[in-house]
């Protein structure tokens, strides 16, 4: 899914195997609640992208996700991300960042009550 200048609302929702990213979001503020990103790969991050966003993550899980570099689950380039009861579990980064969330250059999240487990 990609969002650029929007701020959709999903629920519910499974992002799995695709080989790019789940979801990316350009200058977006999705609001994504109860939703599963498993399996997803790409160059950079393969669960979530958020380049100069502001998305709001609430109930959702991260598991077995993987780039080659930068966030294996969720990549934030100068983004704000508000991720509440989430969890992240068994995702990778080969080579830079880190495999669970991987927080860049102006990001500024803020997680809460979350699990962030066997990521590399």
């Amino acid at each position: 899914m990609y969002n650029d200048s929007s701020s959709p609302t999903v629920t519910n929702c499974t992002f799995s195997d695709n080989h790019g990213t789940g979801m990316y979001n350009s200058s977006s503020s999705p609001t994504v609640i109860n939703c599963t990103f498993s399996g997803n790969s790409a160059y950079v991050d393969g669960g979530g992208y958020n380049y100069s966003s502001s998305p709001t993550v609430t109930k959702c899980t991260f598991s077995g996700n993987s780039t080659a570099d930068f966030g294996g689950a969720m990549y934030n380039y100068s983004s704000s991300p508000t991720v509440t009861n989430c969890t992240f579990s068994g995702n990778s980064a080969n080579y830079n960042g880190g495999g669970g969330m991987d927080n860049q250059q102006l990001s500024s999240p803020v997680v809460t009550n979350c699990t962030f487990s066997g990521n590399s």
